[in-house]
């Protein structure tokens, strides 16, 4: 049934106004994600809320009954249609299914919405909702093998894994799918700025960054450093794609006084994925990989730079590939730093959910709580899905398992904006990236176990956040305890979950040069 003739934008205005919902702020937001990317886009009033519609059908509705959040309820509008089986990929179970045809997301804030803006116009206007124009009327993504036209299918599938990308986004450690990058000019001045402040000026540093060939396709390396001299540090970031280079101007700068400090997009990662063929690169995303290409760029360091050994540094997914780099070659490394370790990915689950339930139950948080015990006992003796992984984690971040009494990182998540390595299509890739990358690696991780190495061949020095339940600290300090090493050290900091060279930076100084720059000054040849 076509939809009813759409209400003014200004009737939906004044709707609004004599509303005056908690969170109008969340919802404008909303209204102006959903309906930007095709002026086609129409909006009324359906189920005392606004609704939006294209080419006739409602696809999106607002539900505004809770005062604390807005919930969109995506459907199929009017007529006894439903889904089928396989149409919209839901692989991390971030939709809230209420039936065959309709599934609903939530949005706490206006920065949710905006962190996911272009995701959520891709998931919204393309994914979930098409325009079959040869039949005038709107279809929906058939099943594989069901669709044998040359021009229909081909859009489709496109918006499928449009839709796939949206649901990505909702991840905890903001994953998100962007097919248009948003405009971030506005912030050039600001970049500017920070660009003055961080270059290195003594004669005697370095600061680079170039594309060079490392496993058959080109990385993205940034090097810097106030003396060429100092110890190198290697560091491996998190994600699988969440690159530290466009946020290394947030604390990065004094270790640079101690240190040249080395960091690369991996592959499928920030400027990484934007340098390469993406078919190329998917079938090449194994953690062993990974780890080869670790060792093949510490091997090219070595030689422009002149170095004998590299201090190896890495956070949360990081660690993976970077204690596979080091127990594999260990003569390439003065020492390793773990910051977020994982050791048992099994055992981080845990710890982590049973952190989560305790603290709502604690704080009464029925929601919360609802939650986490529909999938009790995590992770149990079921496999851990995607879709129990997105509950489990999303209420220990909520109560600071990310970043120490923070219930969100939007710091973190919005400083690509402000910095001056990144443009634009850079700042998108690290989403994209993300999506690229999760699911291909998303089974090798789960089966991640350190627990069996008892003999670590080099200086290991574990950096763990008192309150750090994304990767718990308490599995990395047991194992820390019981292995051999030449030189072992944990080091705790009170002020920090997840996140520690952001949260307490200058103890993360003081304990690099404590416990590391020690083991790696090297005595220049004569």
């Amino acid at each position: 049934m076509p939809a009813k003739k759409s209400a003014a934008p200004a009737d939906v205005d004044a709707f609004l106004a004599a509303l005056a919902h908690p969170q109008d702020a969340t919802l404008q937001r909303l209204r102006t994600a959903i309906r930007a990317p095709d002026p086609r886009i129409g909006e009324d009033i359906k189920w005392n809320a606004p609704s939006f519609h294209l080419d006739g059908r409602h696809f999106a509705t607002m539900q505004l009954r809770r005062p604390d959040s807005v919930l969109l309820v995506l459907h199929l509008g009017a007529g006894r249609r439903v889904l089928p089986a396989g149409a919209i990929a839901d692989p991390t179970g971030l939709l809230t299914w209420l039936g065959a045809d309709r599934a609903t997301l939530a949005f706490r804030r206006p920065a949710d919405v905006e962190a996911h803006q272009a995701a959520l116009q891709a998931g919204c206007a393309s994914g979930w909702l098409i325009s079959d124009r040869r039949q005038g009327r709107t279809t929906r993504s058939p099943p594989p093998g069901l669709a044998d036209n040359a021009v229909v299918p081909r859009m489709e599938m496109r918006m499928k894994h449009a839709f796939a990308a949206f649901l990505l986004a909702w991840l905890p450690l903001g994953a998100q799918a962007h097919e248009s990058c948003p405009d971030r000019s506005a912030y050039a001045p600001a970049r500017e700025i920070i660009a003055d402040l961080g270059r290195i000026t003594a004669p005697t540093g370095v600061q680079e960054a170039y594309a060079v060939e490392i496993g058959g396709i080109r990385q993205w390396v940034n090097v810097r450093g106030q003396d060429r001299d100092n110890p190198m540090v290697l560091f491996v970031h998190g994600g699988p794609a969440s690159p530290i280079i466009p946020t290394l101007w947030q604390f990065q700068r004094p270790l640079e006084e101690y240190f040249t400090v080395v960091n690369y997009d991996q592959r499928g990662a920030g400027r990484t994925l934007l340098l390469n063929d993406r078919d190329a690169v998917a079938d090449t995303l194994h953690i062993q990989r990974y780890v080869d290409d670790a060792i093949a760029l510490a091997e090219y360091l070595r030689t422009r730079y002149h170095k004998r050994k590299l201090v190896l540094m890495a956070h949360s997914w990081g660690t993976v590939v970077a204690m596979h780099a080091a127990l594999q070659r260990p003569d390439l490394f003065h020492a390793y730093v773990g910051i977020g370790q994982v050791i048992n990915v099994r055992t981080n689950e845990q710890v982590s959910f049973d952190y989560g339930l305790r603290t709502a139950r604690e704080k009464g948080n029925a929601e919360a709580v609802r939650e986490m015990e529909a999938i009790a006992p995590y992770p149990g003796d079921q496999p851990i899905t995607r879709e129990r992984i997105v509950i489990a984690r999303k209420w220990p971040q909520h109560y600071g398992g990310l970043t120490a009494y923070r219930d969100s990182s939007d710091y973190f998540y919005r400083g690509p904006r402000l910095s001056p390595d990144y443009d634009d299509a850079a700042r998108c890739a690290i989403n994209a990236g993300s999506v690229f990358t999760l699911g291909r690696l998303l089974d090798e991780f789960l089966q991640v176990d350190f627990d069996a190495v008892e003999t670590f061949p080099i200086p290991v020095v574990m950096f763990m956040g008192r309150h750090d339940y994304t990767t718990p600290s308490e599995p990395t300090a047991a194992w820390l305890a019981k292995v051999r090493a030449p030189y072992k050290q944990g080091v705790w900091f009170e002020h920090s979950a997840h996140m520690i060279p952001w949260e307490e930076p200058g103890k993360v100084l003081v304990s690099l040069l404590e416990h590391v720059r020690p083991r790696a000054v090297e005595t220049p040849a004569r």
